[in-house]
């Protein structure tokens, strides 16, 4: 498994924790450090991949794709954590914003392994994985 892989894989293990996290009201996380787009094992190798500016163009709209993406998270957690629980739930759904940049980053990322190389896909990640 390449740094891309387990980088999404951290992403994917980081949405659902977060989900259940909501529907349990939102436990000690914090809107701002979910809204961080960087602090995620994804954000640090979008990070990573930036620096080695190989497809810029592609990397700029998945950063972008990514960042909307924890935006609406952020979004869902201030519901919860104001104790709206239930709207903060519905707001996950199929067809929110959250629901729409979350199928939106996934298409990214396929797209975007599939413009590149296998070599390109492998870069230097270290740092937190929340």
């Amino acid at each position: 498994m390449n740094s891309f892989e387990q980088a999404i894989a951290a992403h994917e293990e980081w949405r659902t924790t977060f989900e259940h996290t909501v529907r349990e009201g939102g436990g000690d996380l914090q809107v701002e450090a979910v809204r961080a787009d960087n602090r995620c094992l994804l954000g640090l190798w979008l990070a990573a991949m930036a620096k080695a500016d190989l497809n810029p163009t592609a990397l700029k709209m998945l950063r972008d794709v990514h960042g909307e993406f924890h935006r609406a998270a952020a979004q869902v957690l201030a519901l919860a954590l104001a104790g709206r629980i239930r709207e903060a739930v519905h707001s996950m759904a199929i067809g929110t914003q959250y629901g729409q940049w979350s199928a939106v980053l996934l298409v990214a990322l396929s797209r975007y392994a599939e413009a590149a190389g296998a070599g390109e896909l492998d870069a230097e990640v270290s740092g937190p994985a929340a």
